[in-house]
């Protein structure tokens, strides 16, 4: 599952909580519109407003050790 569609379902399951697109809206300073195109239309998000989003969330990026190709051959 790619980045933008964790942060989507992580962001429905919030608001399934009771918070309110407006207030996710102030806490992040994401404009209300962008963030139920988001939601409802599934428009992605730009870079800085995806990472505001990720951030209140509560997501962290992390690297995970390369795969290795096998040479043998």
């Amino acid at each position: 599952m790619d980045w933008t569609t964790q942060i989507r379902i992580a962001l429905r399951d919030h608001l399934a909580t009771g918070i309110t697109v407006y207030r996710v809206g102030q806490d992040t300073g994401i404009s209300v519109g962008r963030l139920h195109e988001f939601v409802v239309d599934e428009k992605n998000l730009n870079r800085e407003n995806s990472e505001k989003l990720a951030k209140y969330l509560g997501f962290h990026l992390t690297r995970k050790a390369p795969k290795t190709i096998s040479r043998n051959g």
